[in-house]
C-alpha cells in the first residue's frame, strides 16, 4: 500500500471504485472501508470519486441502478460524484443475450461519460513529503480502526518503524510517524 501511494507522485486525477452487485448488500463494511481509505486517507476527500457498479443483470433498467439508489449512498456518507450502474459480463452463457450486451455497451458509455466529466485536469499532488506523512497516519489509523484485529499484529513501536523505514523514511522520522498512530483499542 505504501508502496502504491507513493507511485502518485505526478498526482490523482479521479478515484473509480467498482462493485459488484452480485457479491452482497448495498453498503458491505469493504464498501465503507474502501471509501475511508481511498476517497478519505489518500484523496484526503480533493479527489473526485465514481462508482461502477457491475452485476445489475437482474435490474431493469440496468442503468438506472445508479440513480435508484445513490441516495442510500449519500445517507451512508459514501458520497460519489456519479454512480454507474449496468453489466460487464464478456463471456457464459448471459453474455450474448442482448439485454446483457446493451446493459454493457450502456455501462461502458456511461462510465466513460463519467469519467470525461469529473476528471481533474490538474491533479491533486498526495505524495509531497508533509501530504505522504498524512495519509500514511490516516490509511494505517483506517485500517487498524476497520480490522480491530490487525492491531494485535501490526501494532508494536519497531513493526510500525519499520513499516515507515521500508517506505524510505530515516529512522528518526519513522519513529516520529510511528508515535502519532492511535493504538488499537
Amino acid at each position: 500500500l505504501i508502496e502504491l501511494i507513493h507511485g502518485y507522485k505526478k498526482g490523482l486525477h479521479l478515484f473509480v471504485l467498482v462493485k459488484n452487485l452480485a457479491g452482497g448488500s448495498i453498503h458491505q463494511a469493504s464498501d465503507r472501508g474502501n471509501y475511508e481509505i481511498f476517497i478519505e486517507a489518500i484523496g484526503r476527500k480533493k479527489v473526485p470519486a465514481l462508482l461502477a457498479v457491475t452485476a445489475c443483470e437482474n435490474e431493469q433498467p440496468m442503468a438506472d441502478w445508479g440513480k435508484r439508489n445513490k441516495e442510500h449512498f449519500d445517507k451512508e456518507g459514501l458520497l460519489f460524484k456519479k454512480i454507474v450502474s449496468g453489466s460487464c459480463v464478456m463471456e457464459g452463457p448471459l453474455a450474448d443475450v442482448e439485454l446483457v450486451k446493451e446493459g454493457r455497451e450502456q455501462m461502458k458509455k456511461d462510465l466513460w461519460d463519467a469519467i470525461d466529466d469529473y476528471i481533474l485536469l490538474n491533479p491533486v499532488n498526495v505524495s509531497e513529503r508533509e501530504g505522504m506523512k498524512e495519509i500514511l497516519r490516516n490509511v494505517l489509523n483506517t485500517l487498524l480502526r476497520l480490522f480491530p484485529n490487525l492491531g494485535g499484529l501490526l501494532w508494536t513501536s519497531d513493526r510500525m518503524k519499520a513499516i515507515f523505514q521500508g517506505a524510505g523514511y530515516p529512522l528518526k522520522e519513522a519513529r516520529r510517524l510511528a508515535s502519532h498512530l492511535q493504538k488499537p483499542k
